[in-house]
């Protein structure tokens, strides 16, 4: 079966020079299905489509132990690091790590959750159907 699946262009970030543009943002709330759809591919001993892989995505799919805040009143917790950056040991690079506050299970409100699940024909392969209803089975039980 032919791949149908579709992902926006994605354009390389360039590098910036801080003198230049001292002020960067960054979402704090990134997606991590990219890492998951790369490994499928790979699984699949098929080379992932390079617009699929999203390296924000793949970077957030891990857990890095960072340092988690105390109590709800301090809403997150940072961690830094500088390093040389190993493609050019002259230059430094910074790591940034956040960690949210998490409300204990006992603490969360209860959630009324709704799902729409696609079974359109773009649905019928094996490793898309069966994924979705494997995963409806897991949410349920």
């Amino acid at each position: 079966m032919p791949n149908t699946e579709r992902y926006p262009d994605a354009l390389p970030n360039p590098v910036r020079r801080v003198a230049e543009e001292p002020v960067s943002t960054f979402s704090i709330d990134v997606d991590t299905a990219s890492y998951s759809n790369v490994r499928r591919f790979l699984d699949n001993g098929t080379r992932p489509p390079v617009d699929a892989i999203r390296l924000e995505e793949m970077i957030n799919y891990f857990d890095y132990g960072y340092a988690r805040p105390r109590s709800a009143s301090e809403p997150f917790a940072i961690s830094t690091t500088v390093a040389a950056a190993p493609w050019a040991p002259e230059r430094q690079i910074v790591h940034i790590g956040l960690q949210g506050y998490e409300l204990p299970a006992g603490e969360r409100r209860p959630l009324n959750l709704t799902f729409m699940v696609d079974v359109s024909g773009s649905m019928m392969t094996p490793d898309k159907l069966a994924l979705a209803q494997q995963s409806m089975n897991l949410i349920i039980d």
